[in-house]
């Protein structure tokens, strides 16, 4: 192998990862989304936007999340490194499982006024680190196989799933989300918001959507 494709690649990663800090950034933080609207237990509250356009902003905010989770798997099961492939199909729904629950808890834990103010901090860096994590995992096991293949594609490996098991992945990257997003908003209105914290979620330098 020469060094070009070496360098080559140590370029582009170096400048995709470079993006994918700072967007990671951006993004974790609308996984806490927050657009005042009236709690169960403080009607006063002021209503400024459509509780169902709300879900439908976390919705997509875990469905990235839980789509990432499944790249991930999909790369360590076609990129074979070093021999058979670490994750199955069981393993592989139970970590696009733990990866919206996860968020669910980070979501609830980080605006409820009964813990915000103790875990806030950390239970964001928290979940800015996983999302990092899916990012440099994929992109080792990739680099690793193109380095390893000279950067050719033969001995990608990608089997076929089960009519059965891939519905439950379907239901679980598609319906998992918005299950997640009506729970915590469920939740979020009986225990009630912390108005401090909330802010940290409406910044202007954080309005994407």
């Amino acid at each position: 192998m020469t060094g070009s494709p070496v360098i080559v690649l140590g370029i582009a990663g170096s400048v995709i990862s470079l993006g994918m800090v700072i967007s990671a950034n951006i993004f974790y933080t609308k996984i806490g989304t927050y657009h005042p609207v009236n709690s169960l237990h403080d009607e006063n509250k002021p209503n400024t936007e459509p509780g169902y356009l709300k879900i439908l902003k976390l919705s997509i905010y875990n469905f990235i999340i839980a789509i990432s989770v499944t790249g991930l798997i999909f790369i360590y099961t076609a990129f074979p490194i070093g021999g058979e492939s670490l994750f199955g199909l069981t393993q592989g729904k139970a970590l696009i499982m733990a990866s919206i629950v996860m968020n669910f808890s980070i979501r609830v834990c980080s605006l409820s006024e009964l813990t915000s103010n103790t875990i806030f901090d950390r239970s964001i860096s928290f979940g800015y680190s996983f999302i990092l994590s899916i990012y440099f995992l994929s992109f080792f096991a990739a680099s690793v196989y193109l380095l390893e293949n000279n950067f050719s594609v033969d001995r990608l490996v990608i089997n076929s799933i089960p009519s059965g098991e891939l519905s439950v992945i379907l239901l679980l990257v598609i319906f998992g989300p918005i299950v997640s997003s009506v729970a915590s908003e469920l939740i979020l209105a009986i225990t009630g918001v912390d108005d401090d914290r909330k802010d940290e979620f409406s910044r202007e330098d954080m309005s994407i959507l």
